[in-house]
């Protein structure tokens, strides 16, 4: 008897060890997260990038009048003067589950203190959601690698840093506790509990995908294993039940949501998962109906609603999704949207790109994946066949999907995780075990060692590595959105200049990149942002840019009932066919003319169309013209602004030079974005670029506001290695020098004044120059003197 109570007590002495392991791997998951992700904090203790702005605006919104007045919020902020519907197209879960964590914890600080540090704990806390989703799958071992590896990836680490405040960490809280809760359900099969489970990830799977659209990917691996499941469990019953509650769970979630709403069930991903549990349902009937040929049967149901989902979906009667998601399912497929190539995230994916993300964990995802199709393997291990399954699918769709482009990394690291964790967890064991001969003990410190050292070493080099990938990344607004290392308050004081020194319902034309900058530092009215809702607004402004500054002029003071079509570089031509579609409207305005004709009043011509209400109303065709019947295409119209800020990023050579010398060295600023303008405005680059794309043409300084804008003048061009070889004209491989020259001075009376310059500007010593200018649109100026 004492001696059973010894080995009692030496059992239950173990696992409190082995308790107190897994808990100090948790915490230095935590903890290392945690470090890493705050390292912008050495430059400034700021929201970073550009729509964590909008997304703390939207929840201060939500703080101070409540969830009623948000959900009925129309800012009239944003691109003016259409305005935009907030709760239709933000991310509500994001700024309501911001708003209830700052209600309970936040005591004692600001909200945009608050909204700082959000995701970096959101995002630590995701190392132990994913720790138990691996556990799930994989076991204990397996799960604490992940946990491990989600605080240590780069790209993971990038996308949930100090001050990015935006969809992705708390998107992927929401999607990997959801995935837990559906594995956990399926895998424990408990009864009630499992049941509780599954409706628990059904709802936080719907609360993901209303704070992130990214969350879809989870959705596609989750269909997939619905599809799986009949030909790996047996209690036919149970999943049944299981595959349909989460999905009505989360589809009634998913309706409840403005932006998501009914539009998600009658598109693709909607009609994709409740496909795979309508092929679920039928395969296990047909399994129960014939004794004989199960799997044959189930194979065959299954390419048939393959080819029939294929076929519905060409069809056309569901809903496609945006692009970018097409993109994700097809990396080959291209766009011709200049503005969708003009995000730096859409960017596609380089091999290079992928290894500095994942590096040797690709290498071990790919043997995890390897054994984990040894069912010997996962006999051994005690994984089951459908968490295997499932490790696979996700495993493989991520990689696949990551191939698309730039943002889709996170994917790809999330499969790489899992599938990784999983094979060096299976090979550890092994190496440790060594069942099938004996191993001496060297041996298997030398394997181990190699594993260790394996996974060190990208953590060490190169310089910019693992661990310190977020430390030479300053917060996007202290550097004005340049490539420069540099930390300034430049951008934030040129915001509270234009709150203090402008009229309350001032209107601000920029570049789309900086309106959340502008509407929630400034609070003054913004042409479009990042939320890119309206790209043909985005093409005037690229437009307007290109066009010379008098008719950028008469574009920004005229209205959006104004038809200023003649002034725009490019526009005309939009509205010059006979038909032009622009964003799904289908614009005729011969036909809008002769409708209006039809409509008018009968002079018993063919084709008249005599309404007596119409006659008696308007008694001359002009005025029915003007109330009624010619709508202008926006497009065309004018932008009714104010003010007008571009973002520079400029070099000032040392000063051992005569006059004030400076290079463009295409940093990131707008000098850098006027490629895109140019695309954007569907204009020649060859016609405003020299070749090699580093300097512009004489076209481009002599015919575009643009140009006027920038207070620098190409002087000439110096050969990099011998700087005594100088050009008055373009050569290639010579860089250009310029000098300050301000063509729309304080006090002119042209189109425009200069009335804001950003204080790097002004410095003495050399270096890197970055930040806004702000001009005001002179109302006063005559451009036919």
């Amino acid at each position: 008897m004492q001696l059973d109570k010894g080995l009692v007590k030496v059992e239950k002495s173990s696992h409190y060890v082995r308790y107190l392991l897994i808990i100090g791997i948790l915490v230095l998951s935590f903890s290392l997260s945690f470090m890493i992700r705050a390292q912008p904090l050495e430059y400034g203790f700021e929201l970073s990038e550009f729509d964590p702005f909008f997304n703390y605006r939207a929840t201060q919104f939500m703080v101070e009048n409540g969830l009623p007045a948000y959900l009925e919020w129309h800012d009239d902020l944003s691109w003016h003067p259409y305005g935009r519907d907030i709760s239709a197209t933000s991310q509500v879960m994001l700024h309501t589950t911001t708003t209830m964590l700052y209600q309970t914890f936040g005591i004692g600080s600001s909200l945009y203190d608050f909204t700082i540090w959000f995701p970096v704990v959101i995002s630590s806390l995701t190392t132990i959601i994913i720790f138990v989703v691996v556990r799930t799958i994989g076991g204990t071992a397996a799960g604490l690698f992940a946990s491990l590896f989600f605080a240590i990836s780069p790209i993971l680490i990038l996308r949930g840093s100090l001050g990015w405040f935006k969809s992705e960490p708390l998107g992927l809280f929401y999607g990997l506790l959801a995935v837990y809760l559906l594995l956990s359900g399926i895998k424990s099969d408990k009864g009630k509990v499992s049941i509780a489970k599954i409706v628990g990830g059904g709802i936080l799977l719907g609360f993901g995908l209303a704070s992130w659209g990214g969350v879809q990917f989870f959705i596609l691996p989750i269909g997939l294993f619905f599809l799986a499941l009949p030909f790996l469990r047996k209690d036919n019953k149970f999943i049944i039940w299981t595959s349909v509650i989460f999905t009505s769970v989360f589809l009634l979630v998913t309706v409840s949501f403005e932006k998501t709403g009914f539009a998600f069930i009658s598109g693709l991903s909607g009609f994709f998962l409740v496909g795979c549990n309508a092929f679920l349902v039928a395969c296990i009937i047909i399994r129960r109906i014939s004794n004989k040929a199960q799997l044959r049967n189930g194979i065959a149901l299954l390419g048939g609603a393959i080819i029939a989902g294929i076929a519905i979906s060409s069809s056309g009667i569901i809903s496609l999704p945006a692009f970018r998601y097409l993109n994700a399912a097809n990396p080959f497929f291209i766009t011709t949207d200049m503005l969708i190539d003009s995000v730096s995230e859409h960017a596609t994916t380089t091999i290079d790109i992928s290894f500095y993300f994942l590096s040797i964990l690709m290498v071990f995802a790919g043997i995890g994946a390897w054994l984990i199709f040894q069912k010997k393997v996962n006999h051994s291990l005690k994984i089951k066949g459908e968490m295997a399954a499932f490790a696979l699918i996700i495993g493989f769709l991520g990689i696949y999907f990551s191939s698309a482009f730039v943002r889709l990394e996170v994917f790809g690291a999330i499969s790489v995780i899992i599938l990784s964790s999983i094979g060096i967890s299976i090979l550890i064991s092994k190496i440790l075990k060594g069942e099938h001969k004996p191993t001496s003990v060297v041996t298997k410190i030398s394997f181990l060692a190699i594993i260790v050292a394996l996974l060190v070493v990208p953590m060490a080099y190169p310089e910019r590595n693992w661990s310190n990938s977020n430390a030479a990344n300053p917060v996007t607004i202290l550097n004005s959105g340049t490539s420069f290392n540099i930390s300034t308050n430049d951008w934030p004081d040129a915001m509270q200049w234009l709150k203090e020194n402008t009229p309350e319902d001032a209107v601000i034309a920029a570049w789309w990149d900086y309106g959340y900058w502008i509407s929630t530092l400034s609070e003054r009215k913004t042409l479009s942002d990042n939320a890119t809702m309206l790209d043909w607004q985005i093409r005037k402004l690229a437009s307007m840019f290109m066009s010379t500054p008098d008719h950028a002029w008469q574009i920004l003071t005229s209205d959006a009932e104004t038809d200023v079509s003649s002034y725009y570089v490019t526009l005309p031509d939009d509205i010059t066919h006979p038909t032009r579609q622009i964003d799904d409207v289908v614009y005729d305005s011969k036909q809008i003319k002769l409708d209006g004709f039809k409509g008018w009043k009968d002079d018993s011509s063919p084709g008249k169309i005599y309404d007596p209400d119409i006659a008696d109303r308007y008694p001359t065709l002009f005025d029915y013209w003007e109330s009624e019947v010619y709508v202008l295409p926006p497009i065309v119209t004018g932008l009714d602004a104010d003010y007008i800020l571009i973002n520079l990023a400029v070099e000032k050579l040392p000063e051992e030079n005569i006059l004030d010398l400076y290079t463009i060295e295409q940093k990131g600023g707008d000098e850098t974005k006027a490629f895109w303008f140019i695309k954007i405005a569907d204009l020649h680059v060859l016609d405003y670029y020299n070749p090699g794309l580093t300097s512009y043409t004489d076209k481009f300084w002599n015919e575009t506001l643009f140009a006027k804008l920038i207070p620098f003048t190409p002087v000439l061009y110096v050969d990099p290695d011998n700087v005594e070889l100088q050009s008055e004209t373009f050569k290639p491989g010579y860089v250009p020098i310029y000098v300050k020259d301000i063509k729309f001075p304080p006090d002119g009376q042209g189109p425009f004044q200069l009335v804001y310059v950003s204080p790097s500007f002004e410095r003495d010593d050399g270096g890197p120059l970055a930040g806004p200018l702000i001009y005001k649109i002179n109302k006063e100026y005559n451009p036919n003197q």
